[in-house]
């Protein structure tokens, strides 16, 4: 099979009008398309692959299976490749093209555009790598972004973003409380052990999304910044603590070695007066 194949409407899968992109849009309905429902596995994988190496050949790709063949990784004959691309033209996804000017300069070119390929990406690579270096992050002016950024640098989160789920939070947020009281709430959580990392999973809880989520949240974080809360007591604390204040006459201690009573603990009421809460 001689010529290219383009992607049919291939607009509706682009990102980046005026240059190659890095990457396109997949959309969900190609699950319930024609194309992919009544298609092999061959053909599915053969689709995907055409979306994403259609900007590298500017939406002609070369009808070359031994170049296709490797850069889509498939495993098979020549002929069971033809078939799923006609599967996919029947179908609406694609359309084939003849060769219309010297084939062996579509092959130069396809050649040539395959070989940079690596070189390319790895360069857009070191170039996004240098302006997330040197270039600032452009701050949003609003009030959502100033929540946002006070969060950002109160929990040292340089390169988060605000997305459009955390905006949409945030924004909610202040219909009830205004600027100052939801920094006040987000500071407030840096006084709580257990949002810090104080906790059974040793886990840190300190996205945005979390403290500014209902009010309930927010009120909890100003609870924080008016009196930090104690840290979670270890169960030798707790033990001791029951020892100390007399809870029981030493019954909950005792239920955990063994004993009836304080003085029935012995040395192990001491070595509990001793140990140091953790």
């Amino acid at each position: 099979m001689a010529g290219f194949f383009s992607i049919r409407n291939w607009e509706r899968f682009q990102h980046y009008k005026d240059r190659d992109p890095p990457w396109v849009k997949l959309y969900r309905d190609l699950l319930t398309s024609e194309s992919w429902v009544l298609g092999t596995d061959l053909s599915r994988v053969v689709q995907v692959a055409s979306t994403l190496l259609a900007p590298r050949y500017s939406n002609q790709i070369p009808m070359r299976f031994d170049l296709l063949r490797k850069v889509m990784s498939l495993e098979c004959k020549e002929a069971e490749f033809d078939k799923a691309i006609k599967h996919l033209a029947n179908t609406g996804f694609l359309d084939i093209h003849e060769v219309t000017s010297d084939p062996k300069s579509l092959e130069q070119n396809a050649s040539k555009s395959l070989a940079t390929c690596t070189s390319e990406t790895e360069q857009r690579r070191a170039e996004k790598s240098r302006e997330e270096i040197h270039v600032p992050q452009e701050r949003d002016a609003g009030p959502a972004g100033r929540v946002f950024d006070h969060w950002r640098t109160e929990f040292s989160h340089p390169r988060a973003q605000l997305d459009t789920k955390r905006r949409r939070v945030i924004e909610a947020a202040l219909k009830t409380y205004d600027e100052a009281t939801l920094q006040a709430a987000i500071s407030g959580y840096r006084q709580s052990p257990h949002h810090m990392g104080q906790n059974e999973r040793r886990t840190v809880y300190d996205d945005i999304e979390l403290f500014l989520r209902d009010s309930k949240h927010v009120e909890a974080g100003l609870n924080f910044a008016r009196g930090p809360p104690a840290a979670a007591m270890s169960a030798v604390g707790r033990a001791r603590e029951k020892l100390r204040n007399g809870n029981g006459n030493g019954r909950v201690v005792s239920e955990q070695f063994g004993g009836e009573s304080e003085a029935g603990l012995g040395s192990t009421a001491g070595l509990l007066r001793r140990i140091p809460d953790s």
